[in-house]
């Protein structure tokens, strides 16, 4: 089974000379701390045992995308997250964007992705407030991947089902464990104040993407699960963990490399 430094070597050199200034930043660091990672490139330290031998131990390059990094934060994420789990039904809503604005968003992944996230949020807290009477408190993350590595940009909420009326003095559940908000009227919130948002601050940008990405209707998900400690867990692996794990790595020559869905 190869390692993914060792894909990285072996197939990195014609990615770059392929696609040069395409690369983002942010995947040129990925590479090189990955690349580095455990090596002598890192430095290390250097422990004496009793016996007389010595053992070098060099330094883990802590990135994200790093097989041999990214586990022991993720699990330490998700312990620091559960620690803050109220005792209450929980839900996971999703938003997600159409396929019309995949590649622009991969494309301009600073101004977009962001904005996504703010976004997303701001429709939650707007249509809890309007349904519920209720500000919300919930964690957010991004995806940006499907299990394929196909880009597919949506945002994951992790909801206790209840929260603060607006003078901040009583805390209210919601009346059905089971429901929570409506799911199209979340989309479409979240649609509109994307566009407001680019209209207002990235009319270049705003050009750029598809009118049929306007007239399609958005899908956001909202899923009742539990306590929310499997929920976490599910998250941690995008927070800390790289898109591609390890055991999913099956083969690598110099044309292809295999792994598994």
């Amino acid at each position: 089974m190869p390692t993914l430094a060792e894909i990285i070597r072996r197939h990195w050199p014609a990615y770059r000379a392929k696609f040069g200034p395409a690369i983002p930043p942010a995947h040129r660091a990925a590479v090189a701390a990955i690349l580095s990672c455990r090596t002598p490139d890192r430095g290390g330290h250097l422990f004496a045992c009793d016996c007389g031998a010595l053992h070098c131990a060099y330094h883990s390059c802590g990135h994200r995308a790093c097989h041999q990094c990214g586990h022991g934060d993720a699990r330490e994420w998700a312990r620091r997250q559960e620690n803050k789990l109220l005792p209450v039904p929980c839900f996971l809503v999703t938003f997600t964007v159409p396929e019309e604005l995949r590649d622009v968003m991969r494309a301009h992944p600073q101004e977009l992705y962001a904005a996504l996230f703010r976004e997303s949020s701001g429709a939650l807290a707007d249509v809890a407030l309007t349904k519920l009477g209720l500000e919300l408190g919930f964690t957010g993350v991004l995806h940006t991947w499907t299990r394929q590595l196909i880009c597919h940009p949506h945002i994951h909420c992790l909801v206790p089902g209840g929260g603060l009326t607006p003078d901040g003095l009583r805390w209210k559940r919601v009346a059905d464990p089971q429901f929570f908000l409506p799911t199209k009227v979340l989309a479409a919130r979240c649609k509109n104040r994307l566009r407001r948002w680019l209209e207002a601050e990235h009319q270049e940008l705003l050009k750029t993407i598809p009118a049929r990405a306007w007239r399609a209707s958005w899908v956001v998900d909202v899923q009742p699960v539990g306590r929310g400690h499997t929920a976490l867990r599910y998250l941690a692996a995008y927070v800390q963990k790289t898109a591609l794990s390890a055991s999913r790595l099956v083969t690598c020559d110099d044309a292809s490399v295999t792994f598994t869905h």
